[in-house]
């Protein structure tokens, strides 16, 4: 190979640049959108624990004592939930309370999650876009023959006739 790449037809740096740029924001939203779904899980799970605990007063569990060690002990006050507000603030509630809040992050990360996967659509549509060539597809026209962009708008090409013997001012970086 001769080291240098080669571009396809039409294509331009500003286009392959637009290009990874597309494709990083989609891998960077794919990444999220997975996060927000784990989230989801989370609560969902954390949702059952809580209703799970009032049930009984007492349950055995394995304490945590360091990062790495862990003794027998036992759960007591099931129905008393340390909440966390936010930036370290937390308000003791009961466990009706906690599914409440718990349901209602929920509700917070299902709107994360439709909000992403729209916006994930939205940049793969417009990949789709910017690999078809505007002449020879039908995809990105309007009913009407007009070529669209990846935003749906139309695309104008701006001409201008320029006679002959009429003076056309250039800036000095032109020339």
């Amino acid at each position: 190979m001769s080291g240098k790449e080669t571009q396809p037809a039409g294509s331009s740096t500003s286009t392959t640049t637009y290009a990874k740029y597309l494709e990083h924001t989609t891998t960077t939203l794919k990444t999220a959108l997975a996060q927000y779904t784990e989230y989801k899980t989370e609560y969902q799970q954390l949702q059952q624990t809580l209703r799970d605990l009032p049930t009984e007063t007492e349950y055995e569990a394995m304490v945590p004592m360091g990062p790495l060690a862990f003794f027998p002990g036992s759960i007591i006050n099931t129905n008393e939930i340390l909440v966390l507000l936010g930036d370290n603030w937390f308000v003791e509630r009961s466990a009706a309370q906690a599914v409440e809040i718990a349901s209602r992050r929920e509700q917070f990360v299902d709107t994360k999650i439709t909000a992403t996967a729209q916006e994930l659509l939205e940049l793969e549509r417009r990949v789709e876009l910017l690999k078809l060539d505007p002449v020879s597809s039908d995809v990105g026209r309007e009913l009407g023959g007009d070529i669209t962009n990846e935003l749906g708008e139309k695309v104008v090409d701006i001409k201008e006739e320029i006679g002959e013997h009429e003076d056309v001012a250039f800036a000095d970086d032109d020339l």
